[in-house]
């Protein structure tokens, strides 16, 4: 079964998240980063924007901050 993982980035929308190009979500290959759990930063009971839970994803030398929402993760054969 394959896995796809799909990525809410501006300007673009909806983008694929493969490793092979470089992509990494939090420092990893992105689906190495689901298989471990697709672990989400910050703070569950946030006040302050900066506190809501993201995950940083380095696309094509730009970083973005992605809150869970913004992803996507399609199975499949």
């Amino acid at each position: 079964m394959s896995t796809y993982i799909y990525g809410n980035l501006a300007p673009m929308g909806w983008t694929e998240l493969k490793g092979e190009d470089g992509t990494t979500i939090d420092g990893q290959d992105p689906y190495t980063w689901w298989k471990e759990g697709g672990n989400i930063e910050g703070n569950h009971t946030f006040k302050q924007l900066q506190d809501i839970p993201y995950a940083n994803v380095n696309y094509q030398d730009k970083n973005y901050r992605l809150f869970p929402e913004h992803f996507q993760i399609v199975t499949g054969d």
